[in-house]
């Protein structure tokens, strides 16, 4: 099992990334003839405990003797301080048992992911499997339906079984050769999705193999992720095109800069939305102004629509130019600043969805920025798909 100590559940459980009865992990070989898969097999733990603290680092080899002199072994290296688990797959004087195909060796992966967060549909929303390959491509599939995908063309650097907040990840430092990953959904589940990979490794038939890898297991929260080296901070959906660009380089930054007060994580989206219009201020300023000149020259151009009528469009049209130079107003002035507004409103809207940082963070009566706060609940209305009333919406929605 995978349990993070410093995490609970939307209602206080332990948080567990991943539990034996919910998930699958090992080799897949070819044994004499027989497919043979070795999470099936009992394998023998180096000592039967690990206590690790801080900066301390220690072993725990999970041994499986397969004959005289021959075995595979699981070496995981756990560190006190960190989300990485070191992971080395070795195989000992196998090469005479093992019979592999098109000279790999397959790693099973399977999992069912748990429900972490209050709201399933969010959360499903933001699931599913990505990967990178060893040149910095990054791939995902589908958010929204099942998908089963094979990518062989390049070696695959890490996979992950992302969900909306945490993250389980598997990084093969020397790369697989290939990866047949798959995302499903059980509506009738209480499970998020269903993941799965494939993972090929190259396999020479040397007396001795040693495959070094470790896992992530932890928050999707940018600074931890990119910290932990492999880009494994672009699994976190920060929009498409410039909007990614923006949240980046724009929002991300001034968003940390104003954690570092320490202020309630509610008050910092209220700064920033005060930041918002203060920087977009001037094209909202202009928009307005080129509205109010158009609203100036409306008895005007119903004068000039009055005496050219709407038999002659070109004329009409033409008129309303000389209209407009004169007056020095542009058409179009109030809709192209607002059209510029919109990447920067959009990027705003698509970062804080995925901010780690708002999960679990209480502001006035809302307990969890990172979902609808719930003043009233009621049982579902199947038709309508409405379940509670939010004072959020009701607010939003009266000072609109």
């Amino acid at each position: 099992s995978v349990e993070l100590k410093n995490e609970k559940t939307f209602d206080k459980q332990p948080l567990i990334l991943q539990n034996p009865e919910q998930s699958k992990f090992g080799l897949t070989l070819n044994v004499e003839g027989k497919s043979v898969q070795t999470n099936d097999l009992n394998f023998t733990p180096s000592a039967s405990g690990l206590t690790v603290n801080g900066s301390d680092s220690s072993s725990l080899t999970m041994h499986l003797a397969y004959g005289s002199n021959q075995s595979i072994d699981y070496v995981y290296t756990l560190k006190g301080d960190g989300y990485k688990v070191g992971y080395n797959l070795v195989l000992n004087n196998m090469n005479n048992v093992v019979q592999a195909k098109n000279n790999q060796i397959t790693l099973d992966w399977e999992a069912s992911l748990r429900k972490q967060e209050r709201d399933m549909k969010m959360e499903r929303t933001y699931s599913t499997v990505y990967l990178e390959d060893t040149e910095g491509g990054i791939n995902d599939l589908s958010l929204t339906k099942d998908e089963q995908k094979t990518y062989a063309e390049k070696k695959i650097q890490w996979v992950s079984f992302k969900q909306r907040f945490f993250s389980n990840v598997l990084i093969a430092k020397d790369g697989f050769t290939s990866a047949d990953v798959s995302v499903g959904t059980d509506i009738n589940s209480n499970d998020v999705k269903q993941m799965s990979a494939k993972l090929q490794l190259p396999y020479s038939g040397a007396a001795s193999t040693n495959y070094p890898m470790e896992f992530y297991f932890g928050p999707n929260r940018f600074s931890t992720l990119k910290a932990q080296g492999y880009h494994l901070e672009r699994q976190i959906d920060l929009g498409w095109g410039p909007l990614k660009y923006i949240n980046q380089f724009a929002v991300l930054p001034v968003f940390n800069f104003l954690k570092q007060f320490n202020w309630n994580y509610g008050l910092i989206i209220l700064v920033l939305t005060i930041l918002l219009k203060f920087v977009l201020f001037p094209l909202t300023y202009k928009s307005y102004l080129s509205m109010a000149k158009m609203r100036v020259l409306k008895p005007e151009m119903d004068e000039i629509k009055g005496k050219v009528g709407e038999d002659n469009p070109t004329l009409l049209q033409q008129e309303y130019l000389k209209l407009y130079k004169k007056a020095g107003v542009n058409p179009l002035g109030g809709c192209l600043p607002l059209l510029i507004q919109m990447p920067i409103i959009l990027a705003f809207f698509r970062f804080f969805p995925n901010l780690f940082e708002l999960r679990g963070q209480a502001f006035l009566w809302m307990h969890d920025l990172s979902t609808y706060d719930s003043v009233l609940s009621f049982p579902l209305i199947p038709l309508l798909n409405w379940d509670h009333i939010s004072l959020m919406c009701l607010l939003m929605t009266i000072s609109t």
